[in-house]
């Protein structure tokens, strides 16, 4: 398969992810799509500034990225909230000291 095969290739992918719903990310210079199976193992489709990166997981693993994703969802709620309040606090000071 030829480059410009491969790129019309992921192009078709995209396309048909996009009319499936099936994207989780599109933009421009970064695409995600849901993963898909195929024999033996799972696809992750990720394009990042054109360079298309398919990941392949070993569906035994799974569990453990899902689970890995959980503790990372978590902890990244946890910094949005620990940022957020740290942000009041600052704001709440820069008023009291005559701030606008």
């Amino acid at each position: 398969m030829t480059e410009q095969q491969l790129k019309q290739e992921v192009k078709q992918m995209w396309e048909g992810m996009r009319a499936e719903g099936e994207m989780l990310v599109d933009l421009p210079a970064y695409k995600l799509g849901m993963p898909f199976a195929i024999p033996g193992e799972v696809v992750i489709p990720f394009e990042c500034d054109g360079e298309f990166v398919p990941v392949y997981i070993d569906p035994n693993l799974i569990p453990a990225l899902v689970e890995g994703l959980q503790k990372t969802q978590k902890a990244c709620a946890n910094m949005a909230a620990e940022a957020d309040a740290e942000y009041r606090a600052w704001e709440v000071i820069r008023k009291a000291a005559g701030g606008i």
